[in-house]
């Protein structure tokens, strides 16, 4: 350990706290018990707690009590934070799982928070890890680490000027976090709201008048009155588009094409040059498009199976576990059965069916059938409604959208990057205070 200011001290943990302690109670008493799941990561300092009775919990688990700080012993919880000071538990005592350690402050020597800070420090988790026993996916720190554990320890009066020099530092930083948080979850909501007005009209509403909707009827019911399969879902039918603007099905302005998959017991279907893009492909992809994905199929693939081959500006919608990610092929590939894809008249343009379609997963999700899981069949992909202005005005809400998701995109990294630069400071200042550079 590095050197220390002068009149500190340094102690092991065992020297000034007792490890694990045990309770000696009645078995009706109702106590808390704490299971894993039930403690805030992070350092967060949060938990919560089921009631039982002491007879109930004594044996075979981690005795708790007031006062005492429990930390995560196994990875992954050790590394997440999972530690808290307990207190307000029922009667004051209590369990949890064995895969805690107690440590119970000496108040004549150290403050459990004092305690809890120094917990919070990177240089005790790496040392910790350092430290792991056991077999993979089973490691652990013992409680001989905890034991032996060396803490520089100033006098009490400084150990408190400590705690509350650090406390006052984070609350400061919690309410920024909590701002940066707030923006955060904002995001997509804002994303969410730019959509809804693009589809209505509102994002070129200064150059066009809105007017009523024409109705669907003739959509939904046939010449001789006779009633079709679909009824238009959207909320959009039922509110005002531009002068200019009509209602269209999926199926009018494009061609709908499924995928498929050949025999993967055939080695010979894949490897080959033609770029087969699944759903997984889009898992977490945030572009807009995409050119291939994790596997390719070959020829004799693509001729073997019911995927066809898609041209460049190709609409890709996944109708299936999960339904709702939409990419643009950059090139010609083909997709598994797992999409419905739209090969878009050439008066329409492909962004903008890509915006709608990013916006629509509930309207999609709302024609799904099925009951392993849902799936929304080429038939109903089809007619799921668009409002569709002019070419010209198509390429405008594209436009504009692109430029205000690009500065929404910039908020999010200055957020996440702000939010980064915040943990260091919170680290920073740990690593500060356990050297007597905060007082």
């Amino acid at each position: 350990m590095n050197s220390i200011p002068q009149g500190w001290e340094i102690k092991t943990l065992g020297e000034v706290c007792e490890i694990n302690p045990k309770n000696k109670l009645d078995d009706d008493l109702e106590v808390s018990f704490i299971p894993m799941n039930l403690i805030a990561d992070k350092y967060q300092n949060k938990f919560s707690y089921e009631i039982r009775k002491w007879s109930e919990v004594k044996k075979g688990y981690t005795h708790l009590q007031n006062h005492c700080i429990a930390i995560a012993k196994i990875t992954p919880c050790f590394e997440n934070g999972k530690c808290v000071i307990l207190q307000d538990l029922k009667n004051g005592y209590g369990a949890g799982t064995t895969e805690l350690i107690v440590v119970l402050a000496d108040k004549n020597k150290i403050l459990q928070k004092f305690i809890f800070y120094f917990f919070n420090t990177t240089s005790f988790t790496k040392e910790g890890v350092k430290n792991f026993k056991g077999t993979a996916g089973q490691l652990r720190i013992s409680k001989d680490f905890i034991t032996n554990l060396q803490i520089p320890l100033p006098p009490l009066a400084t150990q408190k000027l400590i705690v509350e020099k650090l406390e006052n530092a984070f609350a400061h930083i919690d309410e920024a976090v909590r701002h940066l948080k707030s923006v955060q979850t904002n995001i997509p909501r804002l994303k969410s709201s730019l959509l809804h007005c693009a589809f209505s009209g509102k994002l070129t509403e200064s150059q066009n008048q809105s007017h009523k909707v024409q109705t669907l009827k003739k959509r939904v019911v046939g010449e001789e009155g006779e009633t079709l399969p679909f009824e238009p879902l959207h909320p959009l039918i039922k509110t005002e588009i531009p002068q200019g603007w009509e209602i269209k099905t999926l199926g009018e302005i494009g061609k709908v094409i499924s995928g498929g998959t050949p025999s993967t017991s055939n080695k010979d279907n894949f490897d080959g040059e033609i770029a087969w893009i699944t759903p997984a492909d889009l898992s977490g992809y945030k572009e807009k498009y995409i050119s291939k994905g994790k596997r390719n199929l070959s020829e004799q693939g693509l001729k073997n199976s019911s995927a066809r081959l898609l041209p460049p500006n190709s609409i890709l919608f996944s109708s299936r576990a999960p339904i709702g990610y939409v990419a643009i092929a950059s090139n010609a590939l083909c997709t598994n059965q797992g999409f419905k894809n739209l090969i878009p008249n050439g008066n329409v343009s492909s962004e903008y069916i890509y915006y709608f379609l990013l916006h629509s997963k509930r309207l999609a999700e709302s024609v799904a059938s099925g009951t392993t899981f849902k799936e929304i069949s080429a038939a109903s992909f089809s007619k799921l409604p668009i409002p569709l202005p002019p070419l010209a005005t198509q390429n405008q809400i594209v436009q504009i959208l692109e430029s205000k998701f690009a500065h929404l995109e910039k908020l999010a990294q200055f957020v996440n990057a702000s939010l980064e630069n915040l943990q260091r400071l919170k680290s920073s200042l740990l690593n500060q205070a356990f050297k007597g550079e905060l007082v």
